[in-house]
C-alpha cells in the first residue's frame, strides 16, 4: 500500500532543501558575493505559494549571518532578497511560466546593488550624504556588482534547468522512493 505525501509536506521539504543549500553556500569559501541566493530565491517564487516563498530568503540569510555575523546592514541585505522574492512570485503570477523566472538574473543582481549600496551609503560611515557621495559609494561597489552579476547569470538558469530534469525525471519514474520527495506539483 503507497502513501502518498501532502502538498503541504512536499512544500516543507523543498523549503528545507533550499534554505540548506543557501546556507551551505554562504558558509562555504567563495569569491564575494558568488553564491546562489537569488537563483534559489527565483526557485521559491516560483514552486511556491508566495507567503511561503518568502519565507527561503528571510531564512537563508539569518540562518547564514547568525554563523558569519551580524552587521550593520542585516534590513538592506535581507530586504532586497525579500524584494528580490517578491518580484520573482510577481513575475510568475503575471506570466505563469517559471522559466521567465530564470532569466531574471541580472534583474535580481541590480535590486541587490541598489538597495545594499543605498544603505551603506544612508548609514553615513563612509560616504557624505550627498549625490556625489552616492554615486562614489555606487561606483567603489562596482566590483562586487561584478561578482553578484555573474553569480545570478550563471546560477539562476542552472538551477531551474537542474531543477526542470529533475522533476522530469521523477516523473517518468513515479514509484520511485525520491519522486514522492521530489514532485511538487
Amino acid at each position: 500500500m503507497g502513501t502518498t505525501m501532502s502538498q503541504k509536506t512536499k512544500y516543507a521539504l523543498f523549503i528545507i532543501a533550499l534554505v540548506t543549500a543557501g546556507v551551505t553556500a554562504r558558509l562555504l569559501p567563495h569569491a564575494a558575493n558568488f553564491v546562489p541566493i537569488s537563483a534559489l530565491v527565483f526557485l521559491a517564487a516560483a514552486y511556491l505559494p508566495r507567503k511561503l516563498a518568502l519565507v527561503v530568503p528571510l531564512s537563508i540569510m539569518i540562518l547564514s549571518d547568525l554563523v558569519i555575523g551580524l552587521h550593520p546592514l542585516i534590513m538592506y541585505t535581507w530586504g532586497s532578497f525579500v524584494l528580490i522574492g517578491i518580484v520573482g512570485s510577481f513575475v510568475y503570477k503575471k506570466y505563469q511560466n517559471r522559466w521567465h523566472l530564470a532569466g531574471l538574473g541580472p534583474v535580481a543582481s541590480v535590486i541587490f546593488f541598489v538597495v545594499t549600496n543605498f544603505g551603506v551609503w544612508l548609514q553615513g560611515r563612509m560616504y557624505e550624504h550627498s549625490f556625489a557621495g552616492l554615486m562614489r559609494c555606487f561606483t567603489m561597489a562596482m566590483p562586487f556588482f561584478r561578482s553578484t552579476l555573474l553569480s545570478d547569470i550563471a546560477f539562476t538558469p542552472l538551477l531551474f534547468i537542474v531543477t526542470f530534469f529533475t522533476l522530469k525525471l521523477v516523473r517518468s519514474n513515479p514509484s520511485s522512493k525520491v519522486s514522492a520527495v521530489v514532485a511538487l506539483q
